[in-house]
Protein backbone atom coordinates (compact mmCIF):
# COMPACT_ATOMS: atom_id res chain seq x y z
CA UNK A 1 0.00 0.00 0.00
CA UNK A 2 2.80 2.35 0.89
CA UNK A 3 4.53 1.54 -2.37
CA UNK A 4 1.35 2.30 -4.32
CA UNK A 5 1.03 5.63 -2.53
CA UNK A 6 4.65 6.51 -3.26
CA UNK A 7 4.15 5.54 -6.91
CA UNK A 8 1.00 7.65 -7.17
CA UNK A 9 2.71 10.66 -5.63
CA UNK A 10 5.71 10.18 -7.93
CA UNK A 11 3.43 10.03 -10.99
CA UNK A 12 1.63 13.18 -9.88
CA UNK A 13 4.96 14.99 -9.42
CA UNK A 14 6.14 13.84 -12.87
CA UNK A 15 2.83 14.94 -14.41
CA UNK A 16 3.07 18.33 -12.71
CA UNK A 17 6.65 18.76 -13.95
CA UNK A 18 5.61 17.81 -17.51
CA UNK A 19 2.67 20.26 -17.46
CA UNK A 20 4.93 22.99 -16.06
CA UNK A 21 7.56 22.23 -18.71
CA UNK A 22 4.94 22.44 -21.50
CA UNK A 23 3.62 25.75 -20.17
CA UNK A 24 7.11 27.24 -19.89
CA UNK A 25 7.98 25.96 -23.39
CA UNK A 26 4.84 27.54 -24.82
CA UNK A 27 5.62 30.86 -23.12
CA UNK A 28 9.17 30.78 -24.50
CA UNK A 29 7.81 29.96 -27.97
CA UNK A 30 5.29 32.80 -27.82
CA UNK A 31 7.99 35.25 -26.73
CA UNK A 32 10.32 34.04 -29.48
CA UNK A 33 7.60 34.48 -32.13
CA UNK A 34 6.75 37.89 -30.73
CA UNK A 35 10.39 38.93 -30.82
CA UNK A 36 10.73 37.80 -34.45
CA UNK A 37 7.54 39.64 -35.38
CA UNK A 38 8.80 42.85 -33.77
CA UNK A 39 12.13 42.52 -35.57
CA UNK A 40 10.56 41.76 -38.95
CA UNK A 41 7.76 44.32 -38.85
CA UNK A 42 9.88 47.39 -38.11
CA UNK A 43 10.38 49.23 -41.40
CA UNK A 44 7.73 47.23 -43.27
CA UNK A 45 4.84 48.83 -45.14
CA UNK A 46 1.59 48.09 -43.25
CA UNK A 47 -1.16 46.05 -44.87
CA UNK A 48 -3.14 48.75 -46.67
CA UNK A 49 -5.99 46.28 -47.35
CA UNK A 50 -6.72 45.88 -43.64
CA UNK A 51 -9.89 47.65 -42.52
CA UNK A 52 -8.99 49.80 -39.52
CA UNK A 53 -11.62 50.72 -36.89
CA UNK A 54 -11.33 54.43 -37.64
CA UNK A 55 -14.51 55.22 -35.70
CA UNK A 56 -12.88 53.88 -32.53
CA UNK A 57 -9.43 55.26 -33.28
CA UNK A 58 -10.83 58.77 -33.83
CA UNK A 59 -12.70 58.91 -30.49
CA UNK A 60 -9.68 60.33 -28.65
CA UNK A 61 -9.19 63.02 -31.31
CA UNK A 62 -12.85 64.04 -31.21
CA UNK A 63 -12.71 64.16 -27.43
CA UNK A 64 -9.64 66.42 -27.55
CA UNK A 65 -11.64 68.85 -29.68
CA UNK A 66 -8.66 70.33 -31.52
CA UNK A 67 -8.61 70.35 -35.31
CA UNK A 68 -5.86 72.35 -37.03
CA UNK A 69 -6.48 70.18 -40.09
CA UNK A 70 -10.20 70.49 -40.76
CA UNK A 71 -12.42 67.64 -41.91
CA UNK A 72 -12.67 68.90 -45.52
CA UNK A 73 -8.89 68.92 -45.90
CA UNK A 74 -8.57 65.57 -44.12
CA UNK A 75 -11.07 63.98 -46.51
CA UNK A 76 -9.65 65.68 -49.63
CA UNK A 77 -6.20 64.25 -48.95
CA UNK A 78 -7.36 60.74 -47.96
CA UNK A 79 -5.62 61.26 -44.64
CA UNK A 80 -7.17 58.12 -43.16
CA UNK A 81 -5.10 56.21 -45.72
CA UNK A 82 -2.02 58.28 -44.88
CA UNK A 83 -2.60 57.42 -41.21
CA UNK A 84 -2.86 53.73 -42.12
CA UNK A 85 0.40 53.97 -44.09
CA UNK A 86 2.15 55.32 -40.98
CA UNK A 87 0.37 53.21 -38.37
CA UNK A 88 2.47 50.38 -36.95
CA UNK A 89 1.31 51.03 -33.39
CA UNK A 90 1.12 48.15 -30.95
CA UNK A 91 -1.53 49.67 -28.69
CA UNK A 92 -4.84 51.50 -28.82
CA UNK A 93 -3.20 54.41 -26.97
CA UNK A 94 -0.60 54.70 -29.73
CA UNK A 95 -3.17 54.67 -32.54
CA UNK A 96 -5.40 57.19 -30.77
CA UNK A 97 -2.55 59.61 -30.08
CA UNK A 98 -1.05 59.23 -33.59
CA UNK A 99 -4.43 59.90 -35.22
CA UNK A 100 -4.85 63.01 -33.07
CA UNK A 101 -1.30 64.19 -33.77
CA UNK A 102 -1.92 64.18 -37.52
CA UNK A 103 -4.70 66.71 -36.93
CA UNK A 104 -2.59 69.05 -34.77
CA UNK A 105 0.18 71.16 -36.26
CA UNK A 106 1.93 71.98 -32.99
CA UNK A 107 3.07 68.83 -31.18
CA UNK A 108 6.19 70.05 -29.36
CA UNK A 109 8.70 69.64 -32.18
CA UNK A 110 11.85 69.58 -30.01
CA UNK A 111 10.72 66.78 -27.66
CA UNK A 112 9.14 64.88 -30.53
CA UNK A 113 12.36 64.92 -32.57
CA UNK A 114 14.30 63.69 -29.53
CA UNK A 115 11.90 60.77 -29.01
CA UNK A 116 12.00 59.81 -32.72
CA UNK A 117 15.78 59.95 -32.80
CA UNK A 118 15.99 57.75 -29.69
CA UNK A 119 13.94 54.92 -31.19
CA UNK A 120 15.62 55.20 -34.60
CA UNK A 121 19.05 54.78 -33.03
CA UNK A 122 18.33 52.51 -30.02
CA UNK A 123 17.06 49.16 -31.29
CA UNK A 124 17.07 47.22 -28.01
CA UNK A 125 15.03 49.72 -25.95
CA UNK A 126 12.61 49.97 -28.90
CA UNK A 127 12.12 46.19 -28.98
CA UNK A 128 11.57 46.08 -25.21
CA UNK A 129 9.03 48.89 -25.45
CA UNK A 130 7.18 47.17 -28.30
CA UNK A 131 6.93 43.89 -26.36
CA UNK A 132 5.36 45.78 -23.44
CA UNK A 133 3.01 47.77 -25.69
CA UNK A 134 1.84 44.57 -27.42
CA UNK A 135 0.70 43.34 -24.00
CA UNK A 136 -1.37 46.52 -23.61
CA UNK A 137 -2.84 45.79 -27.03
CA UNK A 138 -5.84 47.21 -28.84
CA UNK A 139 -8.75 46.20 -26.63
CA UNK A 140 -11.85 48.09 -27.72
CA UNK A 141 -12.39 49.79 -24.36
CA UNK A 142 -8.93 51.39 -24.42
CA UNK A 143 -9.98 53.69 -27.25
CA UNK A 144 -12.75 55.10 -25.03
CA UNK A 145 -10.69 55.27 -21.83
CA UNK A 146 -9.78 59.01 -21.87
CA UNK A 147 -13.44 59.89 -22.52
CA UNK A 148 -14.48 57.69 -19.60
CA UNK A 149 -11.92 59.27 -17.26
CA UNK A 150 -13.08 62.75 -18.25
CA UNK A 151 -16.71 61.89 -17.42
CA UNK A 152 -16.19 60.13 -14.10
CA UNK A 153 -18.92 62.16 -12.41
CA UNK A 154 -21.44 59.90 -14.18
CA UNK A 155 -19.74 56.74 -12.90
CA UNK A 156 -20.39 56.94 -9.17
CA UNK A 157 -22.30 53.89 -7.88
CA UNK A 158 -23.59 55.48 -4.69
CA UNK A 159 -22.61 56.54 -1.19
CA UNK A 160 -19.87 54.59 0.56
CA UNK A 161 -21.66 55.46 3.82
CA UNK A 162 -24.79 53.62 2.61
CA UNK A 163 -22.79 50.51 1.69
CA UNK A 164 -20.92 50.64 5.00
CA UNK A 165 -24.24 50.80 6.83
CA UNK A 166 -25.46 47.69 5.02
CA UNK A 167 -22.18 45.95 5.88
CA UNK A 168 -22.55 46.83 9.57
CA UNK A 169 -26.17 45.63 9.66
CA UNK A 170 -25.16 42.32 8.07
CA UNK A 171 -22.20 41.84 10.40
CA UNK A 172 -24.25 42.87 13.43
CA UNK A 173 -27.05 40.44 12.60
CA UNK A 174 -24.56 37.57 12.09
CA UNK A 175 -22.74 38.29 15.36
CA UNK A 176 -26.06 38.76 17.16
CA UNK A 177 -27.27 35.45 15.78
CA UNK A 178 -24.38 33.72 17.49
CA UNK A 179 -25.73 34.93 20.80
CA UNK A 180 -29.39 34.64 19.98
CA UNK A 181 -30.57 32.31 17.21
CA UNK A 182 -33.77 34.35 16.85
CA UNK A 183 -31.70 37.11 15.24
CA UNK A 184 -30.32 34.78 12.56
CA UNK A 185 -33.30 35.30 10.19
CA UNK A 186 -32.38 39.01 10.18
CA UNK A 187 -28.90 38.02 8.96
CA UNK A 188 -30.53 36.07 6.14
CA UNK A 189 -32.67 39.08 5.20
CA UNK A 190 -29.63 41.38 5.21
CA UNK A 191 -27.68 38.92 3.06
CA UNK A 192 -30.53 38.92 0.51
CA UNK A 193 -30.74 42.73 0.59
CA UNK A 194 -26.98 43.10 0.11
CA UNK A 195 -26.75 40.60 -2.74
CA UNK A 196 -29.74 42.28 -4.44
CA UNK A 197 -28.08 45.71 -4.12
CA UNK A 198 -24.81 44.27 -5.45
CA UNK A 199 -26.37 42.52 -8.47
CA UNK A 200 -28.55 45.47 -9.51
CA UNK A 201 -25.72 47.98 -9.10
CA UNK A 202 -23.27 45.76 -10.94
CA UNK A 203 -25.69 45.25 -13.83
CA UNK A 204 -26.20 49.01 -14.11
CA UNK A 205 -22.51 49.91 -13.92
CA UNK A 206 -20.96 46.81 -15.53
CA UNK A 207 -19.32 48.75 -18.36
CA UNK A 208 -17.88 51.40 -16.04
CA UNK A 209 -16.49 48.73 -13.71
CA UNK A 210 -14.85 46.92 -16.62
CA UNK A 211 -13.12 50.17 -17.60
CA UNK A 212 -11.32 50.12 -14.24
CA UNK A 213 -9.49 46.97 -15.34
CA UNK A 214 -8.20 48.84 -18.40
CA UNK A 215 -7.13 51.75 -16.21
CA UNK A 216 -4.94 49.36 -14.21
CA UNK A 217 -3.61 47.87 -17.45
CA UNK A 218 -2.39 51.28 -18.64
CA UNK A 219 -0.73 51.99 -15.27
CA UNK A 220 0.96 48.58 -15.34
CA UNK A 221 2.21 49.32 -18.86
CA UNK A 222 3.74 52.57 -17.65
CA UNK A 223 5.42 50.75 -14.76
CA UNK A 224 6.85 48.10 -17.09
CA UNK A 225 8.22 50.74 -19.46
CA UNK A 226 9.96 52.59 -16.64
CA UNK A 227 11.18 49.38 -15.03
CA UNK A 228 12.81 48.25 -18.28
CA UNK A 229 14.14 51.80 -18.81
CA UNK A 230 13.01 51.81 -22.43
CA UNK A 231 11.04 55.06 -22.46
CA UNK A 232 14.02 57.20 -23.47
CA UNK A 233 13.37 60.97 -23.26
CA UNK A 234 9.95 60.46 -21.59
CA UNK A 235 11.27 58.10 -18.87
CA UNK A 236 11.25 60.85 -16.25
CA UNK A 237 7.76 62.08 -17.21
CA UNK A 238 6.34 58.56 -16.94
CA UNK A 239 7.94 58.05 -13.53
CA UNK A 240 6.50 61.36 -12.28
CA UNK A 241 2.97 60.54 -13.48
CA UNK A 242 3.11 57.07 -11.94
CA UNK A 243 4.25 58.55 -8.65
CA UNK A 244 1.36 61.05 -8.71
CA UNK A 245 -1.14 58.22 -9.29
CA UNK A 246 0.14 56.51 -6.14
CA UNK A 247 -1.87 53.51 -4.96
CA UNK A 248 -4.59 53.66 -7.63
CA UNK A 249 -3.54 50.42 -9.32
CA UNK A 250 -3.47 48.56 -5.99
CA UNK A 251 -6.85 50.00 -5.06
CA UNK A 252 -8.39 48.71 -8.29
CA UNK A 253 -6.18 45.65 -8.75
CA UNK A 254 -7.85 43.25 -6.26
CA UNK A 255 -11.32 44.21 -7.46
CA UNK A 256 -10.31 43.65 -11.09
CA UNK A 257 -8.77 40.27 -10.28
CA UNK A 258 -11.95 39.13 -8.58
CA UNK A 259 -14.07 40.30 -11.52
CA UNK A 260 -11.89 38.35 -13.97
CA UNK A 261 -12.15 35.22 -11.81
CA UNK A 262 -15.93 35.51 -11.70
CA UNK A 263 -16.02 35.01 -15.50
CA UNK A 264 -13.51 32.16 -15.60
CA UNK A 265 -15.30 29.36 -13.67
CA UNK A 266 -18.35 28.32 -11.68
CA UNK A 267 -16.24 28.62 -8.54
CA UNK A 268 -15.40 32.19 -9.53
CA UNK A 269 -19.10 33.02 -9.92
CA UNK A 270 -19.81 31.56 -6.48
CA UNK A 271 -17.01 33.61 -4.88
CA UNK A 272 -18.23 36.71 -6.70
CA UNK A 273 -21.69 36.40 -5.15
CA UNK A 274 -20.23 35.44 -1.77
CA UNK A 275 -18.11 38.60 -1.68
CA UNK A 276 -20.99 40.50 -3.26
CA UNK A 277 -22.92 40.03 -0.03
CA UNK A 278 -20.23 42.12 1.69
CA UNK A 279 -20.54 44.90 -0.96
CA UNK A 280 -16.75 45.06 -0.93
CA UNK A 281 -16.47 45.48 -4.73
CA UNK A 282 -18.90 48.40 -4.80
CA UNK A 283 -17.03 50.18 -2.01
CA UNK A 284 -13.67 49.54 -3.73
CA UNK A 285 -15.03 50.78 -7.04
CA UNK A 286 -16.51 53.95 -5.52
CA UNK A 287 -13.23 54.71 -3.72
CA UNK A 288 -11.35 54.15 -6.99
CA UNK A 289 -13.62 56.56 -8.87
CA UNK A 290 -13.13 59.28 -6.25
CA UNK A 291 -9.37 58.73 -6.22
CA UNK A 292 -9.20 58.82 -10.00
CA UNK A 293 -11.26 62.04 -10.11
CA UNK A 294 -8.57 63.72 -8.05
CA UNK A 295 -5.81 62.28 -10.27
CA UNK A 296 -7.59 62.70 -13.60
CA UNK A 297 -5.01 64.96 -15.24
CA UNK A 298 -2.09 62.78 -14.19
CA UNK A 299 -3.77 59.70 -15.58
CA UNK A 300 -4.69 61.32 -18.91
CA UNK A 301 -1.10 62.57 -19.25
CA UNK A 302 0.17 59.04 -18.55
CA UNK A 303 -2.12 57.66 -21.29
CA UNK A 304 -0.91 60.33 -23.71
CA UNK A 305 2.79 59.76 -22.92
CA UNK A 306 2.43 56.02 -23.50
CA UNK A 307 0.58 56.79 -26.74
CA UNK A 308 3.27 59.24 -27.88
CA UNK A 309 5.95 56.66 -27.19
CA UNK A 310 4.10 54.06 -29.28
CA UNK A 311 3.41 56.60 -32.02
CA UNK A 312 7.11 57.55 -32.11
CA UNK A 313 8.09 53.92 -32.74
CA UNK A 314 5.45 53.75 -35.49
CA UNK A 315 6.78 56.89 -37.19
CA UNK A 316 10.37 55.60 -36.90
CA UNK A 317 9.17 52.46 -38.70
CA UNK A 318 7.40 54.59 -41.31
CA UNK A 319 10.60 56.52 -41.96
CA UNK A 320 12.57 53.32 -42.42
CA UNK A 321 10.03 52.04 -44.96
CA UNK A 322 10.40 55.10 -47.22
CA UNK A 323 12.77 55.41 -50.20
CA UNK A 324 14.03 58.57 -48.50
CA UNK A 325 12.72 61.24 -46.15
CA UNK A 326 13.79 64.43 -44.43
CA UNK A 327 12.94 66.41 -41.33
CA UNK A 328 11.40 69.80 -42.21
CA UNK A 329 13.11 73.14 -41.76
CA UNK A 330 10.98 76.11 -40.75
CA UNK A 331 11.70 79.68 -41.76
CA UNK A 332 10.05 83.11 -41.63
CA UNK A 333 9.81 83.64 -45.40
CA UNK A 334 6.38 83.16 -46.96
CA UNK A 335 7.52 80.26 -49.11
CA UNK A 336 7.86 76.49 -49.42
CA UNK A 337 11.02 74.91 -50.83
CA UNK A 338 10.71 71.26 -51.91
CA UNK A 339 13.49 69.07 -53.27
CA UNK A 340 12.63 65.68 -54.77
CA UNK A 341 9.27 65.52 -53.00
CA UNK A 342 6.83 62.67 -53.61
CA UNK A 343 3.43 61.30 -52.54
CA UNK A 344 3.76 58.86 -49.59
CA UNK A 345 0.94 56.55 -50.76
CA UNK A 346 2.39 55.79 -54.20
CA UNK A 347 4.53 52.64 -54.36
CA UNK A 348 6.92 53.82 -57.09
CA UNK A 349 6.57 57.59 -56.95
CA UNK A 350 8.07 60.19 -59.26
CA UNK A 351 9.59 63.02 -57.24
CA UNK A 352 9.64 66.70 -58.20
CA UNK A 353 11.20 69.88 -56.90
CA UNK A 354 9.71 73.35 -56.57
CA UNK A 355 10.42 76.75 -55.06
CA UNK A 356 6.98 78.00 -54.15
CA UNK A 357 7.19 81.62 -53.06
CA UNK A 358 4.43 83.11 -55.21
CA UNK A 359 0.86 82.01 -55.79
CA UNK A 360 0.79 79.59 -58.71
CA UNK A 361 -1.41 77.74 -61.19
CA UNK A 362 -0.65 74.15 -62.19
CA UNK A 363 -2.05 73.22 -65.60
CA UNK A 364 -1.81 69.93 -67.42
CA UNK A 365 -3.53 67.27 -69.43
CA UNK A 366 -5.89 64.70 -67.99
CA UNK A 367 -4.10 62.08 -65.83
CA UNK A 368 -0.77 63.89 -66.23
CA UNK A 369 -0.15 64.15 -62.48
CA UNK A 370 -1.19 67.63 -61.41
CA UNK A 371 -3.81 66.49 -58.86
CA UNK A 372 -1.42 63.94 -57.36
CA UNK A 373 1.26 66.62 -57.10
CA UNK A 374 -0.86 69.19 -55.28
CA UNK A 375 -2.10 66.49 -52.89
CA UNK A 376 1.51 65.45 -52.23
CA UNK A 377 2.33 69.09 -51.44
CA UNK A 378 -0.57 69.42 -49.01
CA UNK A 379 0.13 66.08 -47.28
CA UNK A 380 3.79 66.96 -46.77
CA UNK A 381 2.87 70.37 -45.38
CA UNK A 382 0.76 68.55 -42.79
CA UNK A 383 3.34 65.84 -42.03
CA UNK A 384 6.01 68.50 -41.61
CA UNK A 385 4.03 70.27 -38.91
CA UNK A 386 2.68 67.16 -37.17
CA UNK A 387 5.23 64.30 -37.20
CA UNK A 388 8.44 66.09 -38.31
CA UNK A 389 8.70 63.89 -41.39
CA UNK A 390 8.52 64.76 -45.09
CA UNK A 391 8.76 62.48 -48.10
CA UNK A 392 11.43 64.56 -49.78
CA UNK A 393 15.18 65.14 -49.78
CA UNK A 394 14.71 68.64 -48.41
CA UNK A 395 11.64 70.51 -47.23
CA UNK A 396 11.58 74.11 -45.99
CA UNK A 397 8.40 75.99 -45.17
CA UNK A 398 6.72 78.80 -43.29
CA UNK A 399 4.40 77.37 -40.63
CA UNK A 400 0.75 77.84 -41.52
CA UNK A 401 -2.77 76.47 -41.67
CA UNK A 402 -3.33 74.03 -44.54
CA UNK A 403 -6.70 74.18 -46.31
CA UNK A 404 -7.79 72.38 -49.46
CA UNK A 405 -10.74 72.20 -51.83
CA UNK A 406 -10.44 69.07 -53.94
CA UNK A 407 -12.72 66.06 -53.62
CA UNK A 408 -15.98 68.00 -53.83
CA UNK A 409 -19.17 65.94 -53.95
CA UNK A 410 -22.80 66.97 -54.08
CA UNK A 411 -24.92 66.19 -51.02
CA UNK A 412 -28.31 64.81 -52.00
CA UNK A 413 -29.52 64.55 -48.39
CA UNK A 414 -28.85 68.24 -47.76
CA UNK A 415 -29.93 69.32 -51.23
CA UNK A 416 -26.52 70.81 -52.01
CA UNK A 417 -25.26 70.68 -55.60
CA UNK A 418 -21.61 70.15 -56.52
CA UNK A 419 -21.19 73.87 -57.27
CA UNK A 420 -22.83 75.00 -54.02
CA UNK A 421 -20.67 72.61 -52.02
CA UNK A 422 -17.52 73.88 -53.72
CA UNK A 423 -18.53 77.49 -53.01
CA UNK A 424 -18.82 76.61 -49.31
CA UNK A 425 -15.38 75.00 -49.37
CA UNK A 426 -13.84 78.10 -50.94
CA UNK A 427 -15.68 80.49 -48.64
CA UNK A 428 -14.32 78.72 -45.56
CA UNK A 429 -10.82 79.45 -46.91
CA UNK A 430 -11.59 83.14 -47.29
CA UNK A 431 -13.03 83.28 -43.78
CA UNK A 432 -9.86 81.76 -42.32
CA UNK A 433 -7.49 84.51 -43.53
CA UNK A 434 -5.77 86.59 -40.85
CA UNK A 435 -2.70 88.78 -40.54
CA UNK A 436 -1.43 86.72 -37.62
CA UNK A 437 -1.16 83.35 -39.35
CA UNK A 438 -0.36 82.29 -42.89
CA UNK A 439 -3.02 80.20 -44.63
CA UNK A 440 -1.80 77.82 -47.33
CA UNK A 441 -4.60 77.12 -49.82
CA UNK A 442 -4.49 74.28 -52.33
CA UNK A 443 -7.37 74.01 -54.83
CA UNK A 444 -8.06 71.39 -57.48
CA UNK A 445 -10.17 72.37 -60.51
CA UNK A 446 -11.55 75.63 -59.15
CA UNK A 447 -15.30 76.11 -59.76
CA UNK A 448 -15.54 73.30 -62.29
CA UNK A 449 -19.20 72.82 -61.34
CA UNK A 450 -20.44 75.71 -63.49
CA UNK A 451 -20.27 76.93 -67.09
CA UNK A 452 -16.96 77.97 -68.66
CA UNK A 453 -17.65 81.71 -69.02
CA UNK A 454 -18.77 82.25 -65.43
CA UNK A 455 -16.17 79.83 -64.07
CA UNK A 456 -13.32 81.83 -65.59
CA UNK A 457 -14.72 85.16 -64.39
CA UNK A 458 -15.49 83.98 -60.84
CA UNK A 459 -12.21 82.06 -60.53
CA UNK A 460 -10.18 85.11 -61.53
CA UNK A 461 -12.04 87.29 -59.03
CA UNK A 462 -11.47 84.80 -56.19
CA UNK A 463 -7.79 84.30 -57.04
CA UNK A 464 -7.26 88.08 -57.33
CA UNK A 465 -8.76 88.46 -53.85
CA UNK A 466 -6.50 85.73 -52.46
CA UNK A 467 -3.48 87.47 -53.99
CA UNK A 468 -4.09 90.40 -51.64
CA UNK A 469 -4.39 88.27 -48.48
CA UNK A 470 -1.92 86.64 -46.09
CA UNK A 471 -2.01 83.32 -47.90
CA UNK A 472 -0.05 81.18 -50.31
CA UNK A 473 -2.14 79.64 -53.09
CA UNK A 474 -1.68 76.68 -55.41
CA UNK A 475 -4.40 75.93 -57.97
CA UNK A 476 -4.63 73.01 -60.39
CA UNK A 477 -6.76 73.80 -63.43
CA UNK A 478 -7.57 72.84 -67.01
CA UNK A 479 -8.44 76.48 -67.77
CA UNK A 480 -5.58 77.89 -69.83
CA UNK A 481 -7.46 81.21 -69.85
CA UNK A 482 -6.69 81.70 -66.15
CA UNK A 483 -2.95 81.54 -66.80
CA UNK A 484 -3.33 84.39 -69.29
CA UNK A 485 -5.65 86.54 -67.15
CA UNK A 486 -3.47 86.15 -64.04
CA UNK A 487 -0.10 86.43 -65.77
CA UNK A 488 2.28 88.47 -63.66
CA UNK A 489 0.51 87.75 -60.36
CA UNK A 490 0.42 83.95 -60.48
CA UNK A 491 3.35 81.80 -61.58
CA UNK A 492 2.68 78.93 -63.97
CA UNK A 493 3.76 75.27 -63.94
CA UNK A 494 2.51 72.31 -65.89
CA UNK A 495 2.52 68.55 -66.43
CA UNK A 496 2.36 66.99 -69.87
CA UNK A 497 2.45 63.69 -71.81
CA UNK A 498 3.58 62.13 -75.07
CA UNK A 499 1.10 60.28 -77.26
CA UNK A 500 2.30 57.86 -79.93
CA UNK A 501 0.33 55.86 -82.43
CA UNK A 502 -0.44 53.04 -80.02
CA UNK A 503 0.39 54.30 -76.57
CA UNK A 504 0.45 57.27 -74.23
CA UNK A 505 3.31 58.14 -71.90
CA UNK A 506 3.22 60.37 -68.81
CA UNK A 507 6.53 61.27 -67.19
CA UNK A 508 4.81 62.98 -64.21
CA UNK A 509 7.44 65.71 -64.21
CA UNK A 510 6.73 69.29 -63.22
CA UNK A 511 7.75 71.90 -65.80
CA UNK A 512 7.78 75.72 -65.66
CA UNK A 513 5.21 77.66 -67.66
CA UNK A 514 1.61 76.93 -68.63
CA UNK A 515 0.50 74.00 -70.76
CA UNK A 516 -0.59 75.10 -74.23
CA UNK A 517 -2.50 72.02 -75.38
CA UNK A 518 -4.87 69.37 -74.08
CA UNK A 519 -5.17 65.67 -74.64
CA UNK A 520 -8.89 64.97 -74.34
CA UNK A 521 -9.49 64.62 -78.10
CA UNK A 522 -6.22 62.73 -78.55
CA UNK A 523 -7.37 60.29 -75.86
CA UNK A 524 -10.65 59.76 -77.74
CA UNK A 525 -8.66 58.43 -80.68
CA UNK A 526 -6.25 56.49 -78.47
CA UNK A 527 -9.16 54.78 -76.65
CA UNK A 528 -10.64 53.83 -80.08
CA UNK A 529 -13.80 55.94 -80.01
CA UNK A 530 -15.73 55.98 -83.33
CA UNK A 531 -13.89 58.12 -85.88
CA UNK A 532 -16.93 60.35 -86.47
CA UNK A 533 -16.84 61.40 -82.80
CA UNK A 534 -13.13 62.24 -83.01
CA UNK A 535 -13.65 64.19 -86.25
CA UNK A 536 -16.55 66.25 -84.89
CA UNK A 537 -14.67 67.02 -81.70
CA UNK A 538 -11.65 68.23 -83.68
CA UNK A 539 -13.85 70.57 -85.67
CA UNK A 540 -15.01 72.29 -82.48
CA UNK A 541 -11.56 73.34 -81.33
CA UNK A 542 -8.50 74.91 -82.84
CA UNK A 543 -6.13 72.27 -81.43
CA UNK A 544 -4.76 69.93 -84.12
CA UNK A 545 -3.66 66.35 -83.78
Amino acid sequence: MNEDLVLAITMLIILAVVVLFIQISQQIKVKRIQKMKIQRRFGEIPDMEEVLPIERISVYHKHQGREDVDQVTWSDLSMDQVFQRIDQCDSAAGEAVLYNMLHCTDNGQAQWKELLKYYEEQAEPRKKAEAILISLGKREGLYYLPEYVDTLQASHVGSVFFYRLLQILLLGSVVGGLWNVQILPLAGVMAIVNIAVYIMTRMKYEQQMSMMELIVLVIDTGKQLTKEKCAGPVQKELEEKLKELGKLDKLIGKMSAMRRNSYSSDQGVFLDYLFGITLWQLISYEKSVKWLENKRESYLQLFEEIGRLDAAISIASFRKSLPFYTEPEFHSERSVHMEEMYHPLIEEPVSNSMDWSRNCIITGSNASGKSTWIKAVAINLILAQTICTCTAKRFQMHPGQIMTSMAVRDDIMKGESYFLKEMKYLRRMLESFSEEKLTICIIDEILKGTNTKERIAASKAILDYMQRQNCLVMVASHDYELTVLLEGTYENYHFTERIGEDDIYFDYRLYPGAVTSGNAIKLLKFMKFPEEIVTEAKQQVTIEL
